[in-house]
């Protein structure tokens, strides 16, 4: 996996921020069980947009992605951690 292409790519599209250095992944580690993975790289979207950019390029470059707190640890994944800016799912249907 090329993942300074996904790392540009993923800059590039999204507003909020994009981080793949090693203290915020090792931030992202773990949650409140006992198991820990490190992500690939961690993004934080501003608006739901910017949420589904990241999908997108995520997509596109076959990265898995994990919602913080979505309960699955033990892939390498790329996390979105988004829960103080959005807060709620509406739909879970692709838009358009």
């Amino acid at each position: 996996m090329d993942t300074s292409a996904l790392r540009s790519e993923l800059a590039g599209r999204v507003d909020g921020e994009v981080r793949f250095d090693p203290g915020t992944r090792a931030v992202y580690a773990q949650d409140a069980s006992n198991y820990r993975q490190v992500p690939i790289g961690v993004v934080v979207p501003r608006t739901v947009d910017d949420a589904v950019a990241a999908i997108g390029v995520c997509r596109d470059h076959d990265v898995p992605v994990l919602s913080r707190g979505g309960g699955t640890p033990g892939w390498p994944v790329l996390q979105r951690g988004c829960g103080d800016r959005l807060d709620q799912v509406l739909s879970p249907r692709r838009r358009g």
